[in-house]
């Protein structure tokens, strides 16, 4: 997962506090189990459920003002295969590996 949000995920939702958006780290597991600061009831990543996970959500979005990575970012968006791989990761429970 790690090469996939460094290169999708951690320019926003990264180590550096100072260009960090949402209040959201995805490079640290507990930080991204975390209820998110703008929708307390919502959890970027639920370990086991990709359904109740925002991250799955906005990524598979089809609505350009929610997606995730934004359009205005000029990232190319996930693929499908991305998609799968990420879903796959949240089932079976989210587990984030070490360097």
């Amino acid at each position: 997962m790690r090469p996939i949000f460094s290169d999708k995920c951690f320019k926003c939702h990264g180590p550096d506090a100072n260009k960090r958006q949402a209040g959201l780290r995805l490079d640290i597991e507990e930080e991204a189990y975390k209820a998110l600061k703008e929708h307390p009831r919502a959890h970027a990543v639920v370990p086991g459920y990709p359904d109740s996970s925002e991250l799955f959500a906005r990524i598979t979005s089809t609505d350009t003002g929610y997606r995730m990575p934004p359009v205005e970012s000029y990232m190319t968006p996930l693929t499908k295969d991305k998609f799968a791989i990420i879903k796959k990761w949240i089932e079976q429970d989210a587990h984030y590996e070490n360097h």
